[in-house]
């Protein structure tokens, strides 16, 4: 299992729409305790900023 998870240009991807939102924040807020993931890129969705310091743990 990781610890950490890199989504690499994630936010370009949702800017252009190739990934939906929703979905994405779904699976970011269901992630396991113990992974971090950090999400790059420009664009970023002010929904994905305002919570940028989620840590579940």
């Amino acid at each position: 299992m990781y610890d950490l998870v890199v989504l690499d240009e994630v936010n370009v991807a949702l800017y252009y729409g190739l990934f939906d939102l929703s979905e994405v924040m779904a699976a970011l807020r269901g992630r396991a305790p113990h992974v971090d993931v950090i999400c790059t890129g420009r664009y970023a969705p002010s929904v994905l900023i305002e919570e940028q310091t989620w840590s579940p743990r």
